[in-house]
């Protein structure tokens, strides 16, 4: 799907529009967190993690988007696993305690039966964080693949999940969710 992606301006859109400091204020990572970031894109959240956390799950399945990732974790502490991956119909690890989605969540086709393989497979509750542009973001994939504020609080409460916090940016919000 996204072989074409331009991860450029993906970056510029994102520094832009997406301050890092308030997705790790969200993310809330420690020292012994595990992290799977999927529909990782160019890495950056999986790298920015990497410093933060005792290990990542870097998940994607566009070739091209590895090849950079394999590039740029090179500098990192070591601790970024790479699943080149369709995440709706891989093996899912068993360690990881927080999902983070930048502007992945709405093109993951098996999303709602996602979630619960995720919180399976951990065999505990985890935290989901998520990023997602607004409905009425300028830019982005056309309106009605964008999932609204209500909607994805709708799909996460159906799993048995409840919002724990939301920061409202100017095209995107990002919102935390919790059992």
């Amino acid at each position: 799907m996204w072989h074409h992606h331009n991860y450029g301006k993906s970056a510029e859109m994102r520094k832009k529009y997406i301050p890092f400091e308030k997705v790790l204020s969200i993310v809330d990572l420690n020292k012994t967190d595990v992290i799977m970031d999927i529909g990782g894109g160019d890495g950056f959240y999986s790298k920015l993690f990497s410093e933060r956390c005792a290990k990542v799950y870097y998940v994607d399945a566009s070739s091209p988007a590895i090849e950079l990732v394999k590039e740029k974790i090179q500098e990192t502490p070591g601790n970024i696993e790479i699943m080149h991956e369709n995440i709706c119909s891989t093996n899912l690890p068993g360690d990881m305690n927080k999902i983070f989605f930048s502007n992945s969540f709405h093109d993951i086709e098996c999303r709602e039966e996602l979630i619960d393989r995720l919180t399976e497979a951990a065999g505990k509750p985890l935290t989901f964080v998520l990023i997602e542009f607004k409905k009425n973001a300028s830019f982005g994939p056309p309106e009605s693949i964008k999932i609204g504020q209500d909607e994805l609080d709708r799909i996460f409460q159906s799993h048995g999940y409840h919002l724990y916090k939301r920061e409202l940016l100017q095209e995107h919000y990002i919102s935390s969710y919790v059992q």
